[in-house]
């Protein structure tokens, strides 16, 4: 696979997380019913509301939202879904996605919110019996370096004894296939790799960015200035692996 191609297929997947948030956007009300209980997102005067209700009790749970999506994953194996409340929420041209997870067994209760930054989540099936995980972006390193690269390190979440956990075992298999791909591209930057070209240096810098951020959320030992020292012949190497410790301490 040709360097340009690598690129353009990153860029491509991004693409597609915008193109997913915009329908986040767009869906304003949902409702169905999990157990016992009906959940529902409700419009009344420009306001989002969740509101949950047992089937014999009536409303039981309200929250107001900004501009939420209702979806339902089992992320827990429990064999029972679990109302996500994906938000978003927009400031000085920036979003900002939140997720709120909440179960109907053995009992209804709220469980836990995350916030994720400006990507939407993606929901995988690992073929575990720990139900559904979700993926999510670090986009604290879109911009990192000042390279445009389309790449952001990976996490996956699932749901623990009602918390939400980062997962490194079950996912350990997509970490890996994350970090093959990466280490591809890397190999098709440094052909003909010159330390004076600028932009070329900030791409470098960010491909060895995200290895090292992958390698840490799936808990793999590492040694970065080894590998570093090995891909990165330029002057301020020392000054590289100083700041991804300082991003990742």
């Amino acid at each position: 696979m040709s360097f340009n191609n690598s690129i353009i297929k990153l860029s491509t997947l991004l693409i597609f997380i915008a193109a997913v948030q915009t329908s986040l956007a767009l869906n304003s009300f949902v409702q169905d019913t999990v157990q016992n209980f009906s959940v529902e997102i409700v419009i009344a005067k420009g306001n989002f509301t969740l509101i949950i209700k047992e089937l014999k009790k009536g409303k039981i749970y309200q929250k107001k939202f900004f501009n939420p999506n209702l979806v339902f994953y089992d992320l827990d194996g429990d064999g029972v879904d679990e109302a996500l409340v994906i938000d978003s929420v927009e400031s000085n041209g920036r979003t900002s996605f939140s997720i709120y997870v909440y179960s109907f067994f053995p009992k209804f209760e709220f469980c836990d919110s995350i916030n994720i930054g400006k990507y939407a989540p993606e929901f995988y099936d690992l073929n575990s019996e720990a139900g559904y995980f979700i993926k999510v972006y670090d986009d604290r390193f879109e911009n990192m370096f000042g390279s445009t690269f389309p790449l952001l390190p990976i996490l996956f979440y699932n749901l623990v004894d009602k918390t939400l956990m980062l997962d490194s075992e079950y996912s350990y298999e997509e970490y890996e296939n994350e970090i093959d791909n990466l280490l591809n591209l890397l190999d098709d930057a440094k052909h003909g790799f010159d330390c004076n070209d600028f932009n070329a240096r900030k791409d470098i810098q960010k491909i060895i960015g995200v290895i090292y951020a992958d390698l840490i959320y799936m808990n793999r030992t590492f040694d970065l200035t080894k590998f570093v020292q090995q891909n990165y012949p330029c002057t301020d190497a020392n000054e590289l692996i100083e700041e991804l410790r300082n991003i990742l301490q």
